[in-house]
């Protein structure tokens, strides 16, 4: 839908900023969507800040639809990209981050321990996004 518009940077941007529209409107499915085409641009443009956003935004969505591990992966690399590139999340970054950990913890059973990966590696969190 958005891919006539030409700006690569401000179509991703886009795609970021309707997902999150559409997550806050409860249809994270849709949302998923938006934020894959996100980060497939992004990844492209080589936007390593803007990576770490859209992980953290479909790490949400994952935590929503019952994909704990899946949005830890993304959770880690996020964190991972933002310190690759020096720069520190935004205010929302952070507060999505923390809402989806909050739902993994409250969904994951008390015997198992919510543990981060040791690293991931930008083309794997792709990688899983690619398969979302």
């Amino acid at each position: 839908m958005f891919r006539g518009i030409g700006d690569r940077r401000c179509t991703s941007s886009t795609y970021k900023n309707t997902g999150m529209i559409a997550s806050a409107q409860g249809d994270h499915a849709a949302s998923t969507a938006l934020l894959r085409e996100a980060v497939r641009l992004r990844f492209e443009l080589g936007d390593v800040a803007g990576l770490s956003e859209c992980f953290v935004h479909l790490a949400v969505n994952l935590a929503v639809q019952h994909r704990p591990d899946d949005a830890i992966v993304l959770l880690t690399a996020a964190r991972e990209r933002r310190a690759e590139c020096g720069t520190e999340p935004s205010a929302d970054e952070i507060a999505a981050a923390d809402r989806a950990m909050a739902i993994i913890r409250r969904s994951a059973p008390s015997q198992r321990q919510v543990g981060a990966p040791p690293s991931v590696s930008v083309d794997e969190a792709v990688d899983l996004v690619r398969s979302l």
